[in-house]
């Protein structure tokens, strides 16, 4: 995907890392099949950490197909940040079928570990779990504060932001039957 003005992790990289891009576009691309070739062959990394669904359904293909033309000595470390849902069940009965020793499976909570090492227990997955910054107060904390205040129906009202994609490793189900429990007559879910 091409790089643009809004996304925000590129404006954090130090200046010692290079960013490469190779403006992926929607849908299969055969092309960026050859790009990818091209980049691993051209750089000789050591290590190439394999982070999204579309990323690693591409390096299936890669390592399937084209392994021959690649450097020996590249260690691939897929990321697995979701538990096992129907999805990525049958991607991974699949995949798991195809004996790829480049690759290391990193879970990143004991629960997604423990999901995957049951089920492909003639697999190796290793934990290592996600960590995250402090939380930080920003800037428009006050103006934030003010607009979660004015949503409220009265002093009494708790409210219960809930943010992300609607996806079923989000598990929304369990956070209505959570709040279905509460015997709390202000609440309001947003």
């Amino acid at each position: 995907k091409k790089l643009e003005s809004w996304m925000y992790f590129p404006k954090k990289l130090s200046p010692r890392v290079r960013l490469l891009t190779l403006n992926k576009e929607p849908g299969l691309s055969f092309r960026l099949i050859r790009n990818v070739i091209f980049l691993l062959r051209r750089e000789k990394p050591e290590i190439v950490n394999l982070h999204l669904d579309s990323v690693f359904n591409y390096f299936f293909l890669i390592l399937s197909f084209f392994n021959f033309l690649l450097p020996s000595k590249i260690s691939f470390f897929y990321t697995i940040h979701n538990t096992l849902i129907s999805s990525n069940k049958k991607k991974f009965d699949i995949i798991t079928k195809f004996n790829f020793p480049k690759i290391n499976y990193i879970c990143i909570s004991p629960l997604i570990y423990q999901n995957f090492s049951s089920r492909y227990n003639y697999k190796t997955f290793h934990l290592i779990e996600n960590g995250c910054a402090p939380v930080l107060t920003s800037h428009n904390f006050d103006k934030v504060k003010s607009d979660v205040s004015s949503l409220k129906l009265n002093s009494d009202t708790k409210i219960i932001l809930a943010i992300g994609r609607i996806s079923p490793q989000k598990n929304y189900q369990l956070m209505l039957e959570v709040i279905k429990d509460f015997e709390y007559e202000n609440l309001r879910l947003i």
